[in-house]
């Protein structure tokens, strides 16, 4: 009797082993890179090669507060990115040179946005920030990334309108939109940055 239960727990056993590897399934989490500082988590890469991404919300126990620097940096398969909803920052250069992103939605939880976030994505042409973020905005589906308090403009993509009541576009709003003829600047801007359309071959502004 006791080797027959043996048998049959070593069957399960084999049975699971083998069946787990034969159903695994990479995903995108496998091939992101995480720190742990203090009480939550920065994504600190990402090496996949899938085209539609989600930043988990998630790390073991820790809450995914931070994209670092440069995370996404020359992802040239990514075409769309969903930010969880735990983000409160995006580092300097996040998503530089992602030449095929085409649509990234910033979460209402975000509360700092680093420099040149999106520099040289040159296929970007959607930009969505939530309606509820207090910090940032895409008022009248501009597509763009505006500081709300500031009106400052400071990430603009190839199909971006700038919205009247704009004050600033900040340092290299634009770099990188070599897909953008022409755009329009309102009366209202005061203060154009430097850079602001480098890398734009086609431009002509109105």
């Amino acid at each position: 009797m006791k080797k027959n239960i043996a048998a049959i727990l070593f069957l399960l056993v084999v049975i699971f082993l083998f069946g787990c590897k034969s159903e695994y399934v990479p995903t995108a989490t496998d091939y992101f890179e995480f720190e742990i500082e203090e009480d939550h988590a920065v994504l600190v890469s990402y090496s996949g090669t899938l085209s539609k991404i989600v930043v988990p919300e998630k790390y073991k126990e820790y809450d995914v507060t931070v994209i670092g620097d440069r995370a996404f940096q020359k992802n040239k398969n990514i075409k769309n990115i969903t930010i969880g909803n735990n983000i409160k920052q995006i580092d300097n250069f996040a998503f530089l040179g992602c030449s095929n992103l085409e649509y990234i939605e910033i979460p209402k939880s975000v509360k700092k946005i680093g420099v040149g976030i999106l520099t040289n994505c040159v296929n970007l042409k959607s930009i969505v920030v939530d309606p509820e973020n207090n910090f940032y905005d895409s008022r009248n589906e501009c597509k763009a990334i505006i500081e709300t308090k500031t009106n400052t403009l400071i990430m603009g993509c190839n199909e971006t309108a700038i919205p009247l009541g704009v004050t600033v576009i900040e340092e290299s709003a634009f770099s990188g939109c070599n897909k953008m003829v022409s755009i329009i600047i309102p009366n209202t801007v005061v203060d154009i940055k430097k850079s602001v359309f480098s890398n734009c071959s086609k431009i002509r502004i109105i």
